[in-house]
């Protein structure tokens, strides 16, 4: 946690001199029963899927390839092979015994992989990595 202050991770409600959350400011809205209301639609504006998707909607490829030098074409046929796994037949997995968790970056590239292999509905439970 080094280099972090509390301004800098303020909106997740991390105190950094205690090293604790303050569940409060993370705005869940909570039913009647006081658990945290869920959409298994996925349509609720607020719903995580619709938040990431518009928090995502900002890196199209033109940005990728800006920011990270990938070419467009390559980024865009390394996201159809991905999603091409979006159905109950099919499932992906990234490899990332290749010195991933060695690397500063480590944790956020592990969480990266981890993202982009559910992203199109792939998950532990899936028929197809039963």
């Amino acid at each position: 946690m080094r280099g972090l202050t509390s301004t800098t991770v303020s909106s997740t409600g991390y105190n950094v001199e205690t090293r604790t959350y303050d569940r409060s400011s993370w705005n869940y809205q909570l039913g009647a029963d006081g658990y945290v209301k869920t959409d298994p639609t996925m349509q609720h504006p607020r719903c995580v899927y619709q938040l990431l998707k518009k928090h995502y909607s900002r890196y199209t490829p033109e940005m990728v390839e800006k920011v990270c030098g990938t070419p467009k074409e390559q980024f865009l046929k390394v996201a159809e092979m991905i999603s091409s796994t979006a159905v109950p037949e099919r499932s992906m997995t990234i490899m990332y015994a290749l010195g991933w968790t060695q690397h500063s970056l480590g944790t956020q590239m592990i969480r990266t992989g981890a993202h982009g292999t559910t992203a199109p509905g792939q998950h532990w439970a899936s028929p197809a990595a039963a």
